[in-house]
């Protein structure tokens, strides 16, 4: 589908967000679409939305997700937060009407070659370290899930570039027909068991980045996950196959005493990047791996992961005060990602725990929190659930502010130590997003007394 083949169209966009669903109805309006927009929101709740959109016409249907406007429409666009199961979803699939998601329509509209990356954790760090390389290399820029709806880039970019796209499992459940030149999967852990209803359903979401490519494609898989084999299997044949791992010798892409080798060539020295963690580190394999895949040489690829800089809310080094130092993992939603910041903690730590649980079962955390021996501080909205899964004890608080005071007078207390905000949950208890929540954190640190 050219530009050209979306003039005159009457389109439906399901779900209206500042970024995703914004950048759709400018898009569609350039391309000359009778255009409709629906949210189950109320109206007032959307003008952050609409204020960005003034000038453009469409018809609005807020606070509804109804059948009747889809039945209208010749394509329905589905942002990546609405369910498929909604009505006006499941009216247009009954009826023929097709339904995709944006990446779907960039890839149809969009000459550029692509680059997917998906995965429950570090997906935006890898993606970013590609980025990194992209830019070293002269070749593209990112977009997607990190923020930048790949929508805005139509006719910006020169010819010949490459779009590397972070990319959520709701995201590639509206993707039939997009093929990246190299995709790949960073790794599979629960998250989202509030809306799949089974870790393989989550999986299967995950696994349609591979559904389209060819013979001459790229699949790049975690060789050291325990659901490997079933990411394997999900690759076509003929796609060529890049591994990594922090520890199988047989990985095409392979952390070594310190080094990150591909197919046994030495890359770079780790200790040559800004970023440290070992759960950065395999985040580096992975992006060594993709760009490889791309043909980007090993020189490239090493500038390109000693320029990187880590990015916001990722276990973000924030300040030190009385000896203390705090870091902001604010984005750390999942359990995997919280075992790897506490697992990365100093021994006596204190971690602060909590938010909105999205269906995740922490009861596993307990063991982590156990053998590292931090001192976890639970907050918010289902922090008392939290506790009562992990089975650790430690102080409750309502919300961050108190929690983040109690975590400093402790650590303080001893001198020395870290407080850490790996949460599990989300932020919707208390702040619009994972920003919001590590922005106030960073703040409320630079704002606490250092005693002195």
């Amino acid at each position: 589908m050219e530009t050209d083949g979306l003039k005159g169209k009457k389109v439906l966009v399901v779900g209206l967000g500042v970024k995703t669903g914004a950048s759709a109805v400018r898009f569609l309006a350039g391309c000359g679409c009778s255009i409709s927009v629906m949210d189950g929101k109320p109206a007032e709740a959307l003008q952050p939305a609409l204020r960005n959109l003034d000038g453009i016409a469409f018809e609005l249907y807020a606070g509804e997700m109804s059948a009747a406007p889809a039945l209208e429409a010749d394509l329905l666009l589905l942002s990546p937060g609405v369910p498929r199961t909604v009505a006006p979803v499941v009216a247009a699939e009954e009826a023929g009407i097709e339904v995709i998601g944006d990446v779907e329509l960039a890839w149809r509209t969009m000459p550029e070659t692509f680059i997917g990356i998906t995965g429950t954790d570090g997906k935006s760090t890898t993606t970013s370290m590609v980025g990194s390389i992209l830019g070293v290399a002269g070749r593209g820029t990112v977009a997607g899930n990190i923020g930048i709806p790949v929508l805005s880039l139509v006719d910006t970019l020169p010819p010949g570039r490459v779009v590397c796209l972070e990319l959520s499992s709701f995201q590639l459940e509206s993707c039939p027909t997009f093929r990246p030149r190299v995709a790949a999967i960073l790794n599979l852990n629960p998250d989202h068991l509030d809306r799949y209803d089974s870790l393989g359903s989550y999986l299967d979401a995950k696994l349609n980045i591979f559904r389209n490519q060819q013979d001459d494609d790229v699949a790049v898989l975690p060789l050291d996950d325990p659901a490997f084999q079933t990411m394997r299997a999900a690759v076509p044949a003929g796609v060529r196959v890049m591994r990594f791992s922090a520890m199988d010798e047989s990985a095409d892409a392979l952390l070594r005493d310190g080094f990150i080798l591909l197919q046994g060539r030495r890359i770079l020295d780790v200790s040559e990047m800004y970023v440290r963690g070992n759960h950065n580190y395999r985040n580096a394999l992975a992006a060594a791996a993709v760009c490889a895949g791309l043909g980007i040489s090993d020189g490239e690829i090493r500038k390109g992961l000693t320029a990187y800089r880590s990015l916001p809310h990722r276990y973000e080094y924030v300040d030190t005060i009385s000896g203390v130092q705090f870091i902001n993992d604010s984005k750390a939603t999942t359990l995997s990602a919280v075992a790897s910041a506490i697992r990365d903690a100093q021994f006596g730590a204190a971690v602060l725990l909590g938010g909105k649980n999205k269906g995740l079962d922490f009861s596993a955390l307990g063991v982590v929190l156990q053998e590292s021996g931090v001192v976890p501080f639970y907050f918010g909205a289902d922090g008392k659930a939290v506790r009562d899964m992990t089975s650790v004890s430690g102080e409750l608080y309502e919300t961050v502010e108190p929690a983040v005071q109690a975590a400093f007078a402790q650590q303080r207390e001893r001198g020395e130590g870290q407080v850490i905000l790996c949460p599990g949950g989300t932020s919707y208890d208390e702040f619009r997003n994972f920003e919001e929540r590590g922005d106030f954190f960073k703040n409320l640190v630079r704002s606490l007394d250092d005693g002195s």
